[in-house]
């Protein structure tokens, strides 16, 4: 939850690559200089059907086409993407329904390409619809309202799709190419109709968060005059990765690596749990990945009631819940829709609720007049901003926890680059959830000059739900290499991999079983 600018990330031609290949490759490399496993790769084992539809979708062809060629550029002058940009006009959407996607370019024509993100063989997407010669229009930058910051654009839409019966659910894109060949990209979520064994729950609210479309986002270090909004448009382009946000960053990584292993999993937004607590029923867990920092009251609220009910939860994260947002309506003349409007103030004495409706007070969950510390949910809390440098390794506390069985890792054993930029630890000026079991104590030095211990951590609530905090951001680069075509090191270790597993496994037979199973094998 640190107020600071975050690290540089632009997504680097060197994602053309073949990112399978590089991957399998990596994969076995990493067993020449990771202290342990050196002899064999992670064998993946999981209590899914080979008939379950992720497994299926992920067998047919896919393509790594998604990719960037020639990706549109910000104008920190203008706040936008001139060239191509494009957002749709839901987060989310099922079988069945039609999403609009507005577009503003300079050229006169573009195409649009409608991709499902996966493993697909290692090329990571598949191509589902393509939209050619498309009308382009360019919009000019809607006003901004001078008492809250926010800019709500109201284009009109460009082009829809109807989501076909047989669409999977998953995280999808839309890529958009220009007629000069400029790229430019907008997320959405297919539901279910059908319950898997894991929700993973896409950041959307998170990234539009720290989006500066229009030159406001809810931080000053992005925003014009430095000086953030109070509320911030989904009717925005992203522009972090031409509009990908932190989708490739973090969360992606994941995605390749459970879809590859064959889990079944319903892909939810964070606006999908705000208005229904029902799709969280009847999973053997919920999956956070990378950064989900921006939570309603309703989220907390939903997200703790599956855990009183016997759900697990997994942040493979760090700053998970950390501020409290409210939504409003769009007044926008062709998307007036509800939850489009992602209000927070932060500083509680400039919330019109506070001293009316104090429980829907915009301010940080661990402040008054919430009082509602994160580490009461997760077992630990947001406490370390670094950026110099921008990981550390992830130290090993409590070797004889269920979550290493079958890794052979021992207390003081380190896993090198896994802890950044952000990562939680167990704060003794807030409560936790009971008996709490810290996994990791890794030592940080803070852009604030702090000397910190950062904390994974594990529990198990009084429902029987187990609930796992990485307690980092890095956690998924771990389990696949695809962020090294960004420039960064590959940090994957099949150690993490194993941890990943015994924990999905833990939460659909429990943990007497994986000792049983590591020990026979």
């Amino acid at each position: 939850m640190q107020e600071t600018r975050r690290p540089h990330r632009k997504t680097s031609p060197l994602q053309l690559l073949s990112l399978g290949a590089m991957a399998l490759v990596l994969i076995a490399l990493v067993s020449l200089d990771v202290f342990l496993f050196r002899t064999q790769p992670a064998t993946i084992t999981t209590t899914s059907s080979p008939q379950n539809p992720i497994i299926q979708e992920n067998q047919k062809p896919g393509t790594n086409s998604w990719q960037m060629t020639k990706d549109t550029t910000y104008d920190v002058k203008t706040f936008r993407s001139p060239v191509i940009e494009s957002y749709a006009w839901k987060s989310s959407v099922v079988a069945g329904e039609t999403l609009s996607f507005s577009v503003s370019t300079t050229q006169l024509l573009f195409t649009a390409r409608i991709y499902r993100l996966g493993w697909y063989q290692g090329l990571g997407g598949r191509l589902l619809q393509t939209l050619s010669n498309q009308t382009g229009h360019f919009y000019d930058m809607p006003a901004m309202d001078p008492q809250t910051g926010l800019v709500d654009p109201s284009w009109p839409e460009a082009f829809h799709i109807k989501i076909a019966p047989d669409w999977v659910t998953g995280i999808y894109i839309a890529k958009l190419t220009a007629s000069d060949g400029t790229e430019a990209y907008a997320p959405f979520v297919v539901r279910s109709t059908q319950t898997g064994s894991f929700v993973f729950l896409h950041g959307d609210t998170t990234d539009q968060a720290y989006n500066p479309w229009g030159g406001k986002s809810l931080y000053d270090f992005n925003s014009s005059n430095q000086h953030r909004a109070y509320k911030v448009s989904f009717n925005r382009p992203l522009t972090d990765q031409a509009g990908f946000g932190n989708l490739l960053y973090w969360e992606y990584p994941m995605i390749r690596w459970l879809e590859k292993s064959g889990y079944n999993l319903d892909y939810l937004s964070t606006v999908d749990v705000h208005n229904n607590p029902n799709s969280l029923k009847n999973h053997h867990g919920i999956l956070i990945v990378g950064h989900s920092e921006y939570w309603s009251k309703e989220i907390r609220d939903h997200l703790e009631a599956a855990v009183n009910s016997g759900i697990n939860i997994a942040s493979f994260a760090a700053d998970s819940g950390s501020w409290q947002v409210r939504f409003e309506a769009s007044s926008s003349t062709y998307n007036p829709q509800p939850d489009r409007i992602l209000v927070c103030y932060k500083d509680k004495t400039l919330d019109p609720l506070l001293g009316k409706d104090n429980a829907h007070v915009t301010t940080a969950f661990r402040q008054p007049p919430l009082n509602r510390p994160e580490q009461s949910f997760f077992g630990s809390m947001s406490g370390a901003y670094f950026s110099n440098p921008s990981s550390y390794p992830w130290i090993v506390t409590n070797a004889s926890n269920w979550v290493f069985a079958g890794t052979g890792i021992k207390n003081g054993d380190s896993l090198p680059g896994l802890v950044g930029y952000e990562c939680d630890r167990v704060d003794a000026a807030y409560p936790t959830p009971g008996a709490v079991s810290v996994l990791s104590t890794s030592p940080v030095y803070t852009d604030d000059h702090f000397h910190r211990v950062c904390n994974s951590t594990i529990y198990v609530a009084r429902s029987g739900a187990r609930v796992f905090n990485a307690a980092t951001f890095k956690w998924s680069w771990g389990l696949d290499a695809f962020n090294i075509a960004d420039g960064h090191k590959s940090v994957v270790n099949i150690a993490i991999q194993l941890i990943t597993q015994n924990i999905l496994l833990n939460f659909q037979i429990g943990p007497e079983a994986i000792q049983s199973s590591r020990s026979a094998g």
